[in-house]
């Protein structure tokens, strides 16, 4: 497989890596996009973040840099605590998952998890929200 140039093309990927994934990572739902409804949690959203390309010196090659954001949502009528820690394990799990396939199935040189943001987003109801940022790398012709 070659590397590829299009953020669909990873956005998919990782849907589909998680929701192969989703039991083992004791998810309810994968979503790609984030939701304006989080029916049942935890839950995943995948979100394209930004995309950038470069020219990389060599004629028609260009370096492709990629942002995807993933989204864990937590939250219930229980104890914050609870809600809050299992939020983030989850966002901990999914990304060691992202972690063991660093080329995305061969579609990037390298990709990683950036970083994780831990807080709250109204959906309906106050839930806990962990962003992951997830970044990749790619060389193509233009």
């Amino acid at each position: 497989m070659s590397q590829t140039e299009f953020p669909t093309v990873l956005s998919q990927y990782m849907y589909d890596l998680l929701y192969e994934n989703r039991l083992p990572l004791v998810l309810e739902d994968v979503w790609e996009g984030d939701q304006n409804l989080i029916p049942r949690v935890p839950a995943i959203c995948i979100v394209m973040g930004d995309y950038k390309r470069t020219l990389s010196g060599a004629p028609f090659r260009t370096d492709n840099e990629f942002t995807i954001y993933l989204m864990v949502y937590h939250g219930g009528v229980r104890d914050n605590q609870l809600n809050y820690r299992e939020c983030n394990e989850r966002a901990e799990a999914i990304m060691t998952l992202l972690h063991t396939d660093k080329t995305m199935g061969d579609n990037v040189i390298h990709g990683y998890v950036t970083g994780m943001e831990p807080g709250y987003q109204e959906k309906k109801t106050l839930m806990y929200v962990t962003r992951i940022t997830w970044q990749g790398l790619t060389k193509t012709l233009t």
